[in-house]
């Protein structure tokens, strides 16, 4: 496998369960790490001439530092079929979040103000909340992962949520409060102290959703 291609959002679908594993750069990352920790290690042990014994915690330290990007990138999003339950878990074993599909609005896209964009998971009680990360970072609407992604998951968990909708689910929602605006005589006024820096997010949830799945 790649570097490439571990960098892209990959999934596996089965009969009744489909895992998503947006965190792959993290590899990368750990690799990355893996280099510059040893290279600068190197450096303080020779050429700063340390003892092994004296510098065994920052060796430790950093070894640790790699073990958690590595952890965090087998960190995997799954969609159980049968039970209608989508748990997030850390190296595909620990579970550190768990929603069922009942409670689930959708798979949606969210942009940032560098152009690129990931893919989300809203609750149904938060539709325009931060979201649950399933798909790595893209930068071009055509990224073929992208497009992938949207017709052979997205498409088919949203075919699957639709059995555990109930009428009422999709009703108008007002938002009546502002985190990063103040509100005054119709105008939004970005207030002073928010960093402008932070994410736009789609507000385009409830025509992405729709249902017109297969």
């Amino acid at each position: 496998m790649s570097l490439k291609s571990l960098s892209k959002t990959r999934w596996r679908i089965e009969p009744d369960r489909v895992t998503v594993y947006p965190y792959g750069l993290s590899y990368i990352l750990a690799a990355f790490l893996s280099v510059l920790f040893l290279a600068g290690y190197l450096f303080y042990l020779y050429y700063l001439r340390n003892s092994f014994a004296s510098s065994l915690s920052i060796f430790l330290i950093l070894i640790a530092v790699v073990i958690l990007f590595v952890i965090w990138a087998g960190t995997s999003v799954e969609f159980e079929i049968s039970e209608g339950m989508m748990r997030k878990k850390l190296m595909g074993m620990l579970t550190i979040t768990c929603l069922p599909f009942s409670k689930i609005y959708g798979i949606s896209p969210v942009s940032n103000m560098a152009g690129s964009y990931t893919y989300r998971v809203f609750k149904k009680n938060d539709r325009y909340g931060k979201g649950i990360l399933v798909s790595c970072s893209y930068g071009k609407n055509d990224d073929p992962n992208a497009i992938a992604f949207v017709d052979e998951v997205v498409m088919l968990i949203h075919h699957h949520l639709g059995a555990h909708d109930s009428p009422g689910d999709f009703a108008r929602q007002e938002i009546d409060q502002y985190k990063f605006f103040n509100v005054q005589g119709g105008l939004y006024i970005l207030k002073k102290k928010q960093n402008r820096k932070s994410d736009i997010r789609h507000l385009l949830i409830s025509n992405w959703r729709s249902r017109t799945y297969p």
